[in-house]
């Protein structure tokens, strides 16, 4: 333990632990929530007791005792540099935290969801919504088609977009709209996603969990506003789609994405050793 502690100010030590330990950190901890739903709780447990050892082991020694000091009255403190490997482990898992959170919730999480929800197919669109709360992908019958007449563009900041899905057969009730942010005009304007191509019959639900979930409610006045502008009843809970053409490959784009965003935090993460290392020459120069 005391070669431990002799050897904390040593230059080789202050770069493992200043550089190297909160650049593992950020990495695990990115890695960590971007593969959360096939990683077992122990992991992060053990990262959890990682962070700890990390801690430990960058904790600055003691101050050197200087005896004429005490005599008058000034205590000794540690050198600024001595705190740099425990600030940026801290730093590192605060970063790592971050940059996870994001690539689960924005990226991982509709993947997840468009992938391991269920599938339904060779749906009418006049059939009630509240059979399809728990869709990923939908594929509507071959007559299904967006209507364009009927959309309507909600205006809350961005505008929020939908146009029913409809059918041969009429209906009183429209369940399913087709939806998408800042992509239509007020009226009769509807470009979102693949909705210009006549062949696509499918799309993916917006659930509570996509990054454009939290607009739900701004889509689900707009539904109900193109309700009263053109005469028909929209289901009290309707369900939302991107209307694409493949779901899976849309689903798998996030995924991949979700993949170049792990990488790209990597060269941050090596960016950010260099930044440390950087700061440690700096801060041992003063």
């Amino acid at each position: 333990m005391s070669k431990l502690q002799g050897n904390k100010d040593s230059p080789a030590w202050m770069f493992l632990t200043g550089a190297v330990f909160p650049t593992c950190m950020f990495l695990m901890l990115v890695a960590l929530f971007t593969f959360d739903f096939i990683i077992p709780s122990f992991v992060w447990a053990l990262v959890l007791l990682l962070f700890v050892v990390f801690i430990y082991l960058g904790w600055p020694n003691p101050p050197p005792m200087d005896y004429q000091a005490n005599e008058r009255g000034v205590e000794p403190k540690r050198n600024s540099w001595q705190w740099f490997p425990v600030s940026m482990i801290i730093f590192g898992s605060i970063m790592g935290y971050i940059f996870g959170g994001v690539n689960y919730y924005i990226f991982m999480l509709p993947y997840l969801h468009y992938t391991f929800n269920r599938e339904y197919t060779n749906i009418n669109p006049g059939e009630d919504a509240a059979g399809y709360q728990d869709a990923g992908a939908l594929y509507f019958s071959a007559a299904s088609r967006v209507n364009f007449a009927q959309s309507v563009g909600f205006l809350e900041w961005n505008r929020f977009c939908v146009a029913p899905i409809v059918g041969d057969d009429p209906s009183d009730t429209v369940s399913f709209f087709a939806a998408g942010v800042d992509c239509c005009g007020s009226r009769h304007d509807f470009n979102c996603w693949d909705s210009k191509d006549p062949t696509v019959h499918s799309g993916v639900r917006i659930s509570e969990s996509d990054p454009l979930g939290r607009s739900l409610p701004q889509f689900k006045k707009a539904a109900a506003m193109a309700a009263a502008v053109y005469g028909f009843k929209s289901s009290e809970n309707p369900v939302l789609v991107m209307w694409v053409k493949d779901p899976p490959s849309f689903a798998q784009s996030t995924f991949w994405i979700a993949m170049v965003f792990l990488m790209i935090s990597g060269v941050v993460g090596l960016c950010g050793m260099c930044s440390c290392i950087t700061g440690l020459h700096k801060l041992r120069a003063m």
